[in-house]
């Protein structure tokens, strides 16, 4: 979820966001740069900047044999 506002210049857009648990805890945070492509409504890349996680993360991806 956003977390902050959104900055916007030109053809860049920049917002800081938010993971949160089933307890509201946040679990992984960072902040996001997108830049828009010439024709209008398009976004052309989003980059991704994570911050330092928590001291625990557990990450399930189910169960491989």
């Amino acid at each position: 979820m956003r977390v902050g506002d959104l900055d916007v210049h030109n053809r860049y857009a920049c917002f800081r966001w938010s993971m949160r648990d089933s307890r509201d805890h946040e679990t992984l945070s960072g902040i996001d740069v997108i830049t828009f492509a010439v024709q209008p409504e398009k976004i052309e890349r989003v980059v991704s900047f994570f911050t330092r996680p928590p001291a625990r993360v557990t990450y399930s991806y189910g169960h491989f044999s």
